[in-house]
């Protein structure tokens, strides 16, 4: 009889220890069910929209860049959002009740930003503004093409007028049509040399 009395305590032992510790996740928040940004990039709320995973892709500073991202509405009614650089404006989005709007990702246009004034590495401001929510600006990392996930991304300059090449002013002298060409004495002399071999 004295055997099982060790038994049955380390029986209840195990019992409170399975309580207790079942117990503890009743405490802590499930993390899968948290909204965080599962990317590189950023996130950051005005009113009842939401803007995930936000960054800028560049090839330098000063250079044009592109926004990625995505914004959703979590409210109820319509919600208008305007993402873009400081006082450069932005791109607009109207959204519906509950709806997600991505951009730079799965084949989606991203928002093009005419020159980005942050080296890749360090961070741009990006402002979020809309009519019914205010406006926040947040800082947004600014990555370039080394991963390739962001390497389709970075735009090219458009060549302009002084980008490219000068012209051989030679090249694009227009002929007189009245004037008359008479050719150069050594070419005379090697189309005699060439009849007189005939």
């Amino acid at each position: 009889m004295t055997a099982s009395r060790p038994r049955m305590r380390l029986g209840g032992v195990l019992v409170v220890a399975c309580v207790a510790l079942a117990g503890c996740t009743t405490t802590n928040p499930v993390t899968s069910n948290e909204i965080y940004d599962a990317s590189d990039g950023v996130g950051a709320n005005v009113g009842e929209a939401r803007a995930t995973n936000l960054l800028v892709v560049t090839a330098a500073e000063g250079a044009p860049g592109v926004l990625v991202g995505a914004v959703t509405n979590d409210g109820r009614e319509d919600v208008e959002l305007t993402v873009g650089l400081p006082g450069e404006g932005g791109e607009d989005f109207r959204l519906g009740a509950g709806e997600t709007v991505f951009f730079g990702g799965s084949g989606e246009d991203p928002v093009p930003l005419s020159s980005v004034g942050a080296a890749p590495g360090a961070t741009v401001e990006v402002e979020l503004s809309s009519p019914t929510g205010g406006s926040t600006t947040v800082p947004v990392p600014v990555l370039d093409g080394t991963l390739p996930e962001y390497s389709g991304l970075v735009p090219t300059a458009t060549p302009t007028a002084s980008d490219e090449e000068p012209e051989d002013p030679a090249a694009t002298v227009d002929p007189d049509p009245d004037a008359t060409v008479s050719p150069s004495p050594s070419a005379t002399a090697d189309a005699q040399e060439g009849d007189a071999d005939d």
